[in-house]
């Protein structure tokens, strides 16, 4: 089965306890429509905490919903539930076809249990001198269709109470919108050969809630492939990428972690899926359309260039020195060009990853992508095209996508003298990164090297 790498962790810490659900009438019946929506549609629920039942820790998709429900017993004046022989067990197909409503679910229920949403706070429903069913010990729980058994279904008070709704009611499930991934990815021909009946092994990796640009190419991509090479079996298409055709490329993935690569094109090849061709993305059809071209967390621990500017801001750029932020009336942004053969495989590292002179991988990228994807079909082979821009490696980046060193205040005044926000490489309020000179920011202040090679500010501080 196809499994998503996820590091985002969820927000809130409510579970969805009886108690949530019974809050109130309306509660309940929302609750309801949107368990019911979820389980029908295949839309994920998020956990509190890590399962082993999860796709990838966070998210997971349940077709069967089950009650247990105590009976009150009138002369002991209790709720019978210490034992499985003692509990009513219920249980709701909901991803089939059992229950076609969630009008029908809460038919279903009231027939089995007498529940209702209007007798939730009515006495004397269970039995003679019973409590309401609000104050029942009620447990829900629910199965995956991954593990459908009684003895590995997942208490309720394992899922977030998130603020995400797919159903009919204005609050879903009651809470917060999560911190977590988009999950309305088109997997296209990826999903068809990684899931069974194939079960071809490969990861899909799920975009992050920030990344909607290229959760948009994901699904544009994987559709088009689709509909141009056909839904069925494993035919991709030849499809040149910058200036390399790729053989019988089935879709494009996510890459996971941290590196220069945002996407993946894959291929199938002797019934493996195999990765070949590594983009960055940008969203927009200019420069001023994304912000930058990396960071120099790792660029400062490898380049003497970088080094020597960060080491530079450091001197001049804090309270009480040449540059103070604190001080400033307007937006202050310290920029270098790194123009000159000698800079080439800085201006490569920036664009294209960390390894100029290594192999093509999530460090170093084939190409680099801006915009939505257009895949024109050809007899020979298709070609991608992009409405924004499409460069191989080694390609130089020139005019307003030029990569500049920068060091910019992002900082309140308030937080920079409490010591408090962000803080690059040890500069507080400064966010440190190599941007596109036509990027929105505008340079306020230029920095320069001297015939010795030391660095000054050609542009008066003002």
């Amino acid at each position: 089965m196809a499994t998503a790498n996820s590091n985002q962790a969820t927000t809130g810490t409510v579970g969805m306890s009886w108690s949530q659900f019974t809050k109130s009438p309306k509660r309940y019946k929302d609750v309801m429509d949107e368990i019911f929506t979820r389980c029908k549609n295949k839309h994920p629920f998020v956990l509190l905490a890590k399962h082993r039942d999860s796709e990838d820790g966070v998210y997971i998709y349940f077709t069967q919903m089950f009650l247990f429900v105590p009976d009150w017993d009138p002369v002991k004046k209790k709720w019978i539930h210490a034992n499985q022989k003692n509990r009513r067990l219920f249980q709701f197909d909901l991803g089939g076809g059992g229950i076609g409503s969630v009008a029908s679910l809460h038919r279903y229920i009231e027939e089995r249990t007498k529940i209702t949403p209007e007798n939730l706070y009515k006495e004397g429903v269970a039995g003679p001198g019973a409590p309401a069913w609000s104050k029942a010990p009620v447990k829900v729980q629910f199965a995956t269709s991954k593990s459908p058994t009684l003895s590995q279904t997942i208490n309720s008070s394992w899922i977030l109470k998130d603020g995400t709704i797919y159903g009919n009611s204005n609050q879903g499930l009651g809470g917060q919108a999560p911190t977590g991934t988009i999950r309305s990815i088109n997997w296209g021909k990826l999903a068809l050969l990684s899931e069974p009946p194939l079960s071809i092994s490969y990861n899909l990796n799920y975009p992050s809630a920030k990344e909607d640009g290229e959760a948009a190419f994901i699904s544009d991509f994987n559709s088009e492939l689709e509909r141009i090479a056909g839904a069925n079996g494993g035919r991709g298409l030849n499809m040149k990428i910058g200036n390399k055709v790729y053989e019988n490329v089935i879709g494009v993935n996510k890459v996971a972690g941290s590196g220069k690569a945002d996407l993946v094109f894959v291929a199938l090849q002797n019934r493996q899926l195999v990765e070949v061709c590594w983009a960055s993305h940008k969203k927009g059809s200019m420069a001023k359309d994304f912000g930058q071209w990396g960071g120099m967390t790792d660029l400062y621990k490898t380049d003497n260039t970088v080094k020597q500017f960060v080491d530079y801001m450091k001197e001049i750029v804090g309270i009480g020195n040449i540059i103070d932020f604190t001080k400033a009336t307007s937006g202050i942004t310290v920029g270098m060009k790194i123009e000159g053969p000698q800079y080439a495989n800085l201006r490569k590292f920036a664009v294209y990853g960390k390894e100029p002179n290594g192999s093509f991988g999530p460090h170093k990228c084939n190409v680099v992508l801006q915009g939505d994807p257009t895949i024109i079909y050809g007899r020979n082979h298709s070609t991608l095209s992009m409405s924004g821009h499409l460069v191989n490696f080694p390609t130089e980046m020139t005019g307003a996508y030029e990569p500049v060193l920068m060091c910019i205040k992002k900082a309140s005044t308030e937080n920079i003298l409490a010591g408090k926000g962000r803080k690059d490489l040890g500069i507080q309020g400064a966010r440190l990164s190599v941007f596109p000179y036509g990027e929105k920011t505008r340079v306020t202040h230029w920095v320069e090297k001297d015939s010795d090679g030391n660095l000054f500010l050609s542009t008066p501080v003002v």
